[in-house]
């Protein structure tokens, strides 16, 4: 074991420079998973917050992820005939919502991202739910005449 005098103290080198952990991905199979398209395996790879300091950290991957998978995920309608579509756009806010994960949308695609959830959500009781975030927005807007969770819940029994 090696030691080094440090603050007038001899300590071990190991313990000052401790190898930090690294990410499970390189910029590669990130080019690849976009690339291809394979929206459920980026959406993994966010998930380990060491692989998205990684990724925001390159300043090439950044903005290949914000141009060519956040811009497709928000504003592009190929993904639109996905069946997952919702499952994807549900995903990324819980990634940018909960505190665990360190993903985070600027606030214009954290907006366009609780619209186009709201666009797709099928039950109103969710869709409301998300429109409150943004009342402000026409599409969420157009919710609000329901006033309540419980008169949504009413008009889905009705119909």
């Amino acid at each position: 074991m090696e030691f080094i005098i440090f603050d007038n103290r001899l300590i071990s080198y190991q313990l000052m420079y401790k190898p930090t952990k690294l990410p499970s991905i390189d910029r590669e199979i990130v080019f690849q998973l976009v690339s291809q398209k394979k929206w459920e395996k980026i959406i993994e790879v966010f998930k380990n917050n060491l692989n998205y300091d990684f990724i925001y950290a390159d300043s090439i991957l950044k903005s290949f992820i914000d141009q060519y998978f956040i811009d497709e995920l928000l504003t592009k309608s190929s993904l639109m005939d996905d069946p997952a579509y919702k499952y994807y756009l549900q995903n990324f806010y819980m990634l940018h919502d909960q505190d665990k994960f360190s993903f985070a949308l600027s606030s214009d695609n954290y907006k366009k991202l609780i619209i186009k959830i709201v666009e797709v959500e099928t039950e109103l009781a969710r869709a409301y739910e998300y429109a409150c975030i943004f009342p402000e927005e026409e599409i969420c807007a157009n919710l609000f005449p329901l006033k309540s969770v419980k008169n949504i819940s009413k008009v889905i029994l009705e119909s």
